[in-house]
């Protein structure tokens, strides 16, 4: 029986810049690791379980460590899969920076990279941060209920004797004696007497620790806030009500309740006029400089000012946001939110001229729905606008579903309708509940019951089931009797009713959750047959088998030379297409990867609903919508063949028709020299030329192999490259 493999999606995936996890590996960014990592199953062999990051991209980074279990304790492997602490531990965690925690029990302590124990496991708690101090990282932690710092190196910065402790900054720790703020010196020098107010946040009742910054710290002292330098001397008097740190050489003071802003002199540069902007843990003060200005707040209206206090811009309104369309289209990048009277607007921001009248109780961008119209709220009611202030979509919704194959749910009055990406109204708002559409349906509530309509609003499964999931891969998931099984899009029961809560297909397989979410988890497979279960200790056999290397769900590592698109589970296909990517394409799966490629070349148009059924073998939406498109036909006496195979020649012809309908201009210019090209039908011959030019498709050991059938992973490289190629961009929208 196969180990338990185990995958955490790490959000922050981009953080790191690739070139320098490359560069740390002497790769290049085409050179692409295996995923999992070739040593996964070997290591499989040797542990219980492997944690590892959902992210290929880490296993360039040589400063990461994965943990590892063996008999319930857990250690630690790098990235090549060796391991550097043994698992003795009861539990491990990767901090980061070269770091990771271990615990025996209740007590702490931390290992570097190569796993040597660089803190003992004897602390009870870290706290404050893991700062970093002229490159060094700094530990606040806590020994017999008192505390400390070490670095990351294992060195001893400070005794564990204070109350409590803050900040590392600039080579100074603040500490607690007594109640009483100090700071301890870890480089070597004078230690700060505890003699300052200990600051504790309004909202949360946590101590806010001081800090250095630019060889200066503001601290409180008998009410009153100065700042001192690193061998304790006062750099500025205590006489301030209020004071930050510094940034761009200048620090907010608070003064007879308003701020202004001084030199490290103590000079006052900028008068007291301003307003308190921020007040919590990170951020205290009227503002902060950079790149030479800073945003304030004056007698209740926002703006920016320069270091000499000039106003640049702004001031007139109760909030001022220059960044609020930052997500929208260029219609829109020359235009700020800005509030006056209680009341939302629109101004220019090189003029200030309001665009639009501050009339909306608020307003925003959606990029999901459309990065061209403004979203606005008035009396608890949402809807549409454009720049010039002109209704796009009545302000009638209480609410919007996400937006799924070209259409937006929304709820007005109690009931559910359905707009287009350009929010013009679709579905009559008529159902009482609905979901977003997915495979051409949409569950929907009427009279109590659920059922599917199509994208004209047209039920086509009637109204039958206490609840219904989208379709996902073919198939969803309804309520009945008070059991859930599956059914087709034609509303066929596929998979009796018999499970006692609902789930979804992904990659092939469903998986069903015990009641409240709990352990053991159930895992089936479309035919309803019982393939497993996992338990909360760790994935079973069989779901870690649908992820592993030794089955047709990951993707070929060709593939992952697209390194900027494909993750190890294909992400840019329709749901209903990620899996099983060796396999051929189908006729009919080519439509459907193609109806959903076209919004993302056109920026949001999407086909019309089909007006006729011209084949007798399918009746297929997206067979239809190609066809009436113009870029497919059939194969001959009113048939199409949905499930036939489509040869690789065959694709490239539909895939240069749809690029050209969607406007894309193609140059002549050099087409790649396949060896094979003589085996190209003529039909073929024009596209495969173009397709080939443009680098959309390459062939493999100079052969284009018209003839072989399209597997789905080469459809979805080659619809990637055509999206990059059509828009000159590698962003993706939510269509």
């Amino acid at each position: 029986m196969k180990k338990p493999l185990t995958f955490f999606l790490i959000l922050c995936l981009f953080i790191t810049p690739l070139s320098s996890y490359a560069a740390a590996q002497n790769q290049t960014p085409d050179q692409t690791p295996a995923w999992p990592p070739v040593w996964a199953q070997e290591v499989l062999d040797r542990y219980d379980e492997i944690v590892l990051f959902w992210a290929e991209l880490d296993l360039y980074n040589p400063d990461y460590l994965f943990p590892v279990s063996k008999d319930g304790l857990w250690g630690f492997i790098d990235v090549s899969g060796t391991e550097v602490t043994p698992p003795v531990y009861d539990d491990v965690y990767y901090v980061g920076n070269r770091v990771g925690q271990v615990s025996i029990g209740n007590l702490i302590g931390f290992v570097d990279i190569t796993g040597a124990l660089i803190i003992p496991v004897e602390y009870e708690n870290w706290s404050h941060s893991y700062s970093y101090s002229d490159g060094i990282g700094v530990f606040t932690l806590c020994k017999d209920g008192l505390w400390g710092f070490i670095d990351d190196a294992g060195k001893v910065l400070s005794d564990f004797i204070y109350e409590d402790a803050g900040f590392y900054s600039e080579g100074m720790g603040m500490v607690v004696i007594n109640g009483k703020a100090g700071f301890i010196n870890g480089e070597g020098g004078p230690d700060i007497p505890a003699q300052y107010d200990v600051r504790y946040c309004s909202h949360c009742g946590s101590m806010i620790g001081y800090r250095f910054s630019s060889g200066l710290a503001a601290v409180r002292k008998d009410g009153r806030w100065g700042y001192i330098k690193k061998d304790g001397s006062i750099a500025v008097p205590f006489q301030y009500e209020g004071a930050a740190d510094f940034s761009d050489g200048l620090a907010s003071v608070e003064q007879n309740g308003k701020w202004g802003f001084i030199d490290a002199a103590g000079k006052v540069v900028i008068p007291f006029e301003y307003d308190l902007m921020y007040d919590d843990h990170y951020l205290f003060g009227a503002g902060f400089f950079y790149d030479g200005e800073a945003y304030v707040r004056k007698d209740g209206l926002l703006g920016y000012i320069d270091q000499t206090g000039k106003k640049l811009r702004g001031f007139i309104y109760e909030e001022y946001d220059e960044y609020a369309f930052q997500n929208g289209s260029s219609l829109l990048e020359n235009y700020a939110a800005a509030k006056k009277d209680g009341k939302w607007g629109v101004v220019d921001k090189e003029t200030l001229e309001v665009v639009i009248p501050f009339v909306y109780d608020d307003l925003s961008i959606n990029q999901n729905f459309s990065r061209d119209h403004i979203e606005v709220m008035l009396k608890g009611k949402r809807g549409y606008i454009d720049i010039n202030n002109n209704i796009v979509f009545p302000i009638i919704a209480d609410v919007f579903l996400l937006p799924s194959e070209g259409l937006i749910g929304y709820r007005s009055d109690g009931y559910y309708g359905f707009m287009d990406m350009n929010q013009n109204p679709a579905i009559e708002a008529q159902f009482r509940d609905a979901e977003p559409f997915s495979s051409g349906y949409a569950p929907v509530r009427i009279d109590g019951l659920w059922g599917y309509i199509d994208k004209t609003g047209e039920v086509v499964i009637e109204p039958e089931y206490a609840r219904a999931n989208k379709f996902s891969e073919g198939l969803a998931c309804v309520q009945k009797d008070g059991l859930w099984g599956f059914i087709n899009t034609s509303g066929e029961v596929v998979i009796p009713f018999q499970f006692n809560s609902s789930a979804s297909f992904f990659s092939g397989y469903a998986r069903f959750y015990g009641p409240n979410y709990d352990y053991p988890v159930t895992v089936i497979d479309k035919t309803g047959a019982f393939v497993g279960e996992y338990t909360e200790e760790g994935l079973w056999v069989a779901e870690a088998t649908v992820f592993q290397h030794n089955k047709p769900d990951k993707l070929s590592d060709w593939v992952l030379e697209e390194r900027e698109f494909f993750s190890p589970y294909m992400s840019f296909s329709p749901d209903e297409l990620n899996y099983n990517y060796q396999a051929p394409m189908t006729r009919a799966e080519s439509c459907r990867l193609l109806t959903w490629l076209y919004p993302h070349i056109t920026g949001g148009e999407y086909f019309s609903y089909p007006k006729t059924t011209p084949f007798t073998d399918t009746n297929n939406v997206d067979v239809r919508q190609m066809y009436e498109s113009g870029v497919v036909t059939g194969v001959g006496d009113g048939l199409f063949a949905p499930d036939s195979n489509i040869t690789r020649q065959d694709f490239a012809v539909i895939l240069y028709k749809l690029m050209l309908l969607a406007g894309a201009e193609f140059e002549s210019g050099p087409a790649v020299a396949f060896s094979d090209e003589k085996d190209i039908a003529e039909y073929a011959a024009e596209a495969v030329r173009a397709l080939s030019s443009t680098g959309i498709i390459k062939g493999s050991n100079g052969m284009f192999s018209p003839k072989t059938f399209v597997t789905r992973e080469q459809a979805a490289v080659f619809t990637v490259r055509a999206k990059r190629f059509v828009t000159n961009s590698d962003t993706w929208m939510m269509y």
